[in-house]
């Protein structure tokens, strides 16, 4: 994101620049934003940008925007549509920089130590729930998906290829 009147047109325009991700922890407010740096500059965000920060939380990043606190800031698709709907921000406060592929949602998981049958309970619970209740989540979601640790594994690399962890985490 960038604020309303930015001439900034692409990560490379923010050289030198203050600019707010989310969290280090967060995959599209620090992960993704700091490959999407790496690749288009070479370099991490700490060495790219003039200031650099962690604004805590997808709405503090945006609202950084608006304020013009920040010359840009990481954020993700739902915050964004979820504050344009409040009214809290506007297109044109908080312009869109550019999109990241589309990214794995957040996983409900399970101890792997569970009995055979207990993981197939929730299994269920959880993939028929929207037969019965309406689905809440982050965003705005219909029904929940089946994944397998493969459909992270995008992720995983990522976090390998910018040497954020070892190798025998990732397993």
């Amino acid at each position: 994101m960038v604020p309303e009147g930015s001439e900034v047109k692409t990560i490379a325009d923010l050289k030198g620049k203050s600019v707010a991700f989310v969290d280090p922890a967060s995959t599209s407010g620090g992960l993704i934003p700091t490959y999407l740096v790496k690749q288009a500059t070479g370099q991490m965000p700490k060495q790219f940008f003039g200031e650099f920060t962690y604004a805590g939380s997808h709405d503090a990043a945006e609202m950084a925007v608006k304020n013009k606190s920040v010359d840009a800031a990481a954020d993700n698709d739902i915050t964004y549509e979820k504050m344009l709907k409040k009214g809290l921000i506007t297109k044109e406060s908080n312009r869109v920089l550019l999109y990241s592929d589309p990214l794995p949602g957040s996983p409900m998981a399970y101890r792997k130590d569970l009995p055979e049958a207990t993981k197939a309970k929730i299994r269920d619970a959880v993939l028929n729930a929207h037969n019965d209740i309406k689905v809440t989540g982050y965003g705005e979601l219909t029904k929940y998906d089946p994944v397998t640790a493969a459909d992270y594994q995008k992720i995983r690399d990522l976090v390998s290829e910018l040497g954020l962890l070892r190798e025998d985490m990732l397993k």
